[in-house]
Parts: structure tokens; sequence; C-alpha cells
């Protein structure tokens, strides 16, 4: 059993449409600055919520929890200057894991002839809902809460 605290937040650069990613929520500051201050990308909406793995959840999410359908895909490069591998994890929209998950091998293959192994395990990402005041205007709304560090 498996579960991971997740930030999903929405990426968009000047021109481009938006796209969702989630991001262990220990290091989404450091990914958040890099994102913008180094490769100029606009970072909106971030919530924080709990990522589990599919085994996990069946005993605990009821078919009326609002979740998103992702997934773990786990990548382990052979560095042979250390002799070791490195462990290299994200998570995507399932419906976007099989594109995404190419573009990472792609990206830490580069061309070369690498030793690499690649799992994927199908989870949801569920979204947590803010506590409801009894007054009209919040009647029937959802919101999620965002991301505090």
């Amino acid at each position: 059993m498996a579960s991971e605290k997740l930030v999903r937040c929405e990426v968009r650069k000047k021109g481009s449409s938006r796209s969702v990613r989630y991001v262990p929520s220990e290091v989404f500051e450091l990914w958040q600055y890099l994102m913008t201050e180094k490769h100029g990308f606009d970072i909106e909406s971030p919530v924080s919520s709990l990522w589990m793995d599919n085994d996990e959840a069946e005993g605990v999410i009821s078919s009326e929890e609002k979740v998103d359908e992702v997934d773990e895909v786990i990548l382990l490069v052979f560095e042979e200057e250390r002799g070791m591998f490195k462990r290299i994890c994200r998570y995507f929209l399932s419906s976007e894991a099989e594109q995404l998950k190419e573009n990472l091998v792609s990206h830490f293959s580069k061309g070369k002839d690498v030793n690499l192994t690649v799992a994927t395990k199908k989870g949801v990402w569920v979204r947590r809902l803010l506590e409801r005041s009894d007054s009209p205007e919040s009647v029937g709304r959802e919101e999620v809460l965002p991301f505090r560090s």
C-alpha cells in the first residue's frame, strides 16, 4: 500500500494552453521556483491532497468521493559512473500517462544506450472539500483546499 502527499496545479507558458501537474508536497515550493524563474512557466491554482494507489484507495475511498485518476511512474536508471540506480518518480493523469512516460524516458535516455526500467502504478488523487457553512451562498458550492507549506 502506498500514498503520497501531492500538490495539483496548473502549468502554463505564455501563449500556450494549461496542463495539470502533480508534484510531491515536500518539493513543491522548490519545483515552483524553478518552473517560474528558470523555465518561465506560470503556476496556478495549487491544491494539496493525498494520492493513493488503487489497492489502498479501494478500502478507503467511497464512490461519492471526487478523485483524479493519476498514475505513479517510476523510472530506474542505472548510472555506470556511480555503479547504482537512480530512482525518478513522477505523477501523471492516467489519460496522459503513456505519452508523458515516453517523454520522461526520452529525457533521461537522450539518445544514449541506457539501462533503465519503467514501472507504473495506478492510483487516485483525492479532492478534499472545504467545510461548508450554512450560509445560502455556500450551498452546493465545492472548493478544494489550497496548498499551504
